[in-house]
Formats: C-alpha cells, structure tokens, sequence
C-alpha cells in the first residue's frame, strides 16, 4: 500500500535546497521566467512614462495637452503606489518616499486645477515629470 503525498511535499525540498545553495534545474528556469516577467513589466512601464511624458510636453492641442497631463497625473500616483506597496513594512522611510513621490502628483493637479498663467501650468507639468521619472527611479533602484 503506498502513502499519499500531499500536493506541496515538493515545497519542502525546494526549501531544503534554497538552504543548501543547490537549485534544481525546473526552480531555477521557474526564478528566471518569474524575473524576465518582472523586466518585461518594468520595461513597458518605463516606456508608457516616457511616451506619455514627451506627448504631455510636444502635444499643441491643448484639449489633448491636458488629456496627457491628468493620464501622467494618474499614472505618477499608480507607479508610487507599486513602489511603496511592493516594499515590506519595516522599510518605513523609503514607503513615505515613494508616497511622497505620487503626492507630488496630487499638487500639480491642484496647481492645474487653479492655474491661470503659463507658469502654473509648466509648473504642474514638471510636477508630474519629477513625480513619475523620481517614481520609476525609486522601483528600479
């Protein structure tokens, strides 16, 4: 009569093998899939940045203008909030960082709410420049 396994008896010897500096080859491939999925994703979500960015500044149709502004707006805040969640709890000043960063989101669209020259509006637009790329920096590093 043979002993049924449980569906997680392997856990034990990948974590065995974590301890004992040996992979087998199946977690090792599974470590590098899991890590070019998380490249992949860091890379497009660089590259949304750096197109919405270059669109919020070369775009002339103001409609479109702020349509690419209050996007970036929104998407400063989406990347600080990756940023500080991914973080573990006891990483309390580089969490308040990363908020600080899509805070910084928050009051240019204050500033372009209320604008009423150019330089409020450049002003908002930097803003949410300094927020998205400071964003980006701080899940890369």
């Amino acid at each position: 009569m043979t002993r049924k396994q449980p569906a997680d008896a392997g856990m034990d010897s990948r974590i065995q093998a974590v301890g004992s500096g040996q992979f087998s080859k199946r977690f090792r491939r599974e470590l590098k899939m899991a890590l070019g999925i998380l490249l992949i994703a860091f890379i497009g979500m660089s590259v949304i940045s750096l197109l919405g960015l270059i669109f919020m500044y070369l775009l002339k149709n103001e409609r479109a203008k702020a349509a690419a502004f209050y996007c970036m707006a929104i998407w400063g805040m989406a990347v600080a909030a990756m940023g500080a969640i991914s973080l573990p709890v006891n990483f309390t000043a580089a969490r308040l960082a990363a908020w600080a960063f899509g805070f910084l989101s928050v009051i240019a669209l204050i500033i372009h709410v209320r604008a009423k020259s150019k330089a409020q509006y450049m002003t908002a637009y930097v803003l949410v420049t300094v927020s998205v790329i400071a964003g980006i920096l701080k899940i890369f590093l």
